[in-house]
């Protein structure tokens, strides 16, 4: 079922949102959570973030950059992106910006979604998600 999100007068919603939709299992949310647009799945709700800025991409490409070939080089494991869904609790599926693998997960990194536990994982804050991301993220993460 397609969804999307419009303010009182029905016009679409332009600015940074989150938005949070109860009722959901991990199954539906594998099944149907579009590859075009961040979805996240926390215990029976999905969360639908609103399209990163141009600026919040720079600065995670700038990261992969800097990371990719320093992981690279020391054979510490591989550097991904999101939007990747990885398992980060049963009941806890999110994307971060980005995270490393280490090597023997690298592996394992297969499918949706990924169920190898990453050793870093790193999020940009946007002011629309900060209390999410220093908050509930920060705690899965852990």
């Amino acid at each position: 079922m397609p969804v999307m999100g419009v303010d009182m007068q029905k016009e679409p919603i332009s600015g940074p949102y989150l938005v949070r939709m109860g009722g959901w299992t991990l199954e539906r949310y594998l099944a149907e959570a579009p590859e075009s647009a961040r979805w996240e799945y926390v215990r029976g709700e999905v969360v639908v973030h609103s399209p990163a800025t141009a600026e919040h991409q720079d600065l995670v490409r700038f990261l992969l950059r800097l990371l990719d070939g320093y992981y690279e080089a020391q054979g510490w494991g591989k550097v991904l992106m999101g939007p990747a869904a990885v398992q980060v609790l049963p009941e806890v599926v999110r994307e971060p910006d980005l995270f490393v693998l280490p090597p023997e997960a690298a592996e394992q990194a297969q499918g949706v979604p990924i169920r190898a536990r990453p050793a870093l994982i790193i999020e940009v804050v946007s002011s629309a998600t900060r209390s999410m991301e220093l908050g509930e993220k920060a705690q899965e993460y852990g």
